[in-house]
């Protein structure tokens, strides 16, 4: 029925409203636009998958003193660059395409929305597969000090073109978790 997109900076928390709000619809999933990515890296790496998939692994150093979350930016950015702009929100697609298929009112969730190619990509697909799509912007008004960055790069692309998507509902992340949780749901029903 839905497609939910979280957007936001590196530690606004949008994988953590993400996983709230899976719990509370019923035939929903998360997934990320960088699973595919991750996956990359990981095997090229020779690195713990798991490690790219929180904060604190992304902070970890690699080899040519560079951390594993600053990796991920470059690699992404390469593919996308040399073989498709396309290709991480491609890949993405292509997997919840058979979940549409086979359950039309599954709820997807999508916590790492980034770029307007991205979001025209998802844009056709809801055309397609009649979704709605519901965009949450997760304000970052916590967390200044730069702790949750994880050595990524805050001028990357990925860290600023998310700020020329138009979102249908903006939470800050100084409000309660419920609060925010709550305005979640209500745009959700009202899609």
């Amino acid at each position: 029925m839905s497609i939910i997109c979280f957007i936001g900076s590196m530690g606004a928390g949008k994988t953590f409203y993400a996983n709230m709000i899976k719990n509370l619809i019923p035939n929903s999933s998360i997934h990320n636009i960088s699973s595919k990515l991750k996956e990359v890296a990981a095997t090229l790496f020779n690195c713990n998958i798991n490690d790219l998939k929180t904060t604190s692994g992304k902070e970890k150093l690699w080899k040519y003193n560079l951390s594993q979350g600053r990796v991920l930016q470059l690699l992404g950015e390469a593919c996308c660059n040399k073989i498709s702009k396309t290709i991480w929100i491609d890949e993405l697609l292509s997997s919840i395409k058979t979940i549409c298929t086979i359950s039309p009112n599954h709820v997807i969730i999508i916590d790492d929305l980034r770029y307007i190619h991205e979001l025209n990509e998802l844009e056709k697909f809801c055309t397609i597969y009649n979704k709605k799509l519901l965009i949450v912007l997760v304000e970052r008004k916590q967390n200044k000090d730069n702790k949750y960055d994880a050595g990524r790069d805050p001028n990357h692309s990925s860290e600023q073109e998310y700020l020329k998507i138009t979102p249908n509902l903006i939470i800050d992340n100084t409000l309660s978790s419920k609060t925010n949780v709550n305005l979640i749901m209500s745009a959700y029903h009202k899609k």
